[in-house]
């Protein structure tokens, strides 16, 4: 089991042919002051599995806290591993709307996915204050 790739996003969607499109991919968040809140935005999360795990029970959590690591969004998802489509590895496309979020200071904020209790992955999202002649330095 591994994590391909989570990543935050403004918008995502799912092709006619079964690809996933990824639109406003950010990494850290900038704002003029703290706290903000957050417009939704989307958490996308890839997981690719062995054959030998198809069918077994799933229990993914991915949990953003702040720097004191403190709880900001906790999404949980439970179900059965898939079995893949053709011979090889199974991939899991996971995708999660985050409702508009309060972020009341800044500081390294970190995502830690779990599944069935054990950490298989983490993304950092640095959250800054950041003056509006810092956001955009002059070319």
């Amino acid at each position: 089991m591994r994590v391909l790739y989570s990543k935050f996003c403004e918008y995502t969607t799912q092709q006619m042919n079964g690809r996933r499109t990824l639109v406003g991919i950010f990494d850290d968040i900038r704002a003029p002051e703290m706290p903000i809140d957050h417009p939704p935005f989307f958490l996308c999360l890839e997981l690719e599995f062995d054959p030998v795990e198809a069918d077994r029970p799933m229990d993914l959590v991915s949990v953003l806290v702040d720097e004191d690591g403190h709880e900001v969004f906790r999404i949980q998802t439970t179900g059965t591993v898939p079995r893949a489509q053709f011979a090889g590895p199974a991939r899991l496309q996971c995708v999660f709307p985050i409702p508009s979020l309060r972020l009341e200071r800044e500081g390294d904020h970190r995502l830690d996915v779990t599944f069935n209790g054990v950490k298989i992955g983490e993304e950092r999202l640095p959250v800054r204050a950041v003056h509006p002649e810092q956001a955009h330095p002059p070319a």
